[in-house]
């Protein structure tokens, strides 16, 4: 583990916000990329109605919107207390 001991603790900072950033992007295209996926499964028009799916569907966004907000509220905490 060398390799982290030869950065620069300068460029911590924006490193910290990169890593950050990366991950969001791919928790909301990992997330967004599956609601797209299953929205024809839930809602097709030649499948029987479920309910239970829809309700699933519907609690799956509800959850990702929720994660979406509280990333940015953890990193406006974060950015405030520094």
């Amino acid at each position: 583990m060398h390799f982290f001991d030869r950065i620069p603790s300068a460029s911590l900072e924006r490193r910290e916000m990169q890593l950050v950033l990366k991950a969001s992007v791919a928790i909301i295209v990992l997330a967004s990329g599956l609601a797209l996926f299953m929205y024809p499964v839930v809602f097709s028009p030649t499948m029987p109605p479920n309910r239970a799916l829809a309700i699933a569907f519907i609690g799956f966004c509800i959850l990702y919107a929720l994660l979406a907000g509280y990333m940015v509220d953890r990193q406006k905490t974060i950015q405030r207390l520094r």
